[in-house]
C-alpha cells in the first residue's frame, strides 16, 4: 500500500485515525499513517527487528522488535498505546485549548 493510498483510506476516518501498512524501504520496515486533520497526515517509519534475512517466511511477519527512533517496542499494541495514542493526545489537547 502506498503512501497516497494509505491517506485515500484514511479520508473519510476519525482524527486520530491510523494505518499500519508495508513501507517502500523495504521488507524490514513498516509505515504508520495517522489523520491528524482533514487532508492533514504524519508518516512515521517504524523499523522491524530481529528478522531472518535468510528466511522468506521470517521476513513475511512482523519482526520481534518494532523500533520507532529511540523507542523500541515488543509488538504493534505496544506501539500503539505507548506511542501513538499519547502523539494523537497531544494533538486533540493542542487543538482544543
Amino acid at each position: 500500500m502506498r503512501l497516497f493510498v494509505g491517506a485515500q483510506y484514511l479520508s473519510d476516518k476519525d482524527f486520530g485515525e491510523s494505518i499500519v501498512r508495508p513501507s517502500s524501504r523495504g521488507l524490514n520496515y513498516l509505515t504508520l499513517t495517522l489523520k491528524i486533520y482533514g487532508g492533514v497526515y504524519a508518516h512515521k517509519e517504524i523499523v522491524e527487528g530481529g528478522k531472518e534475512s535468510k528466511d522468506i517466511t521470517s521476513l513475511q511477519r512482523i519482526g520481534k522488535t518494532l523500533t520507532i527512533g529511540e523507542d523500541t517496542f515488543e509488538d504493534l499494541d505496544e506501539v500503539m498505546s505507548l506511542y501513538f495514542n499519547i502523539i494523537v493526545l497531544q494533538l486533540f489537547n493542542n487543538t482544543t485549548s
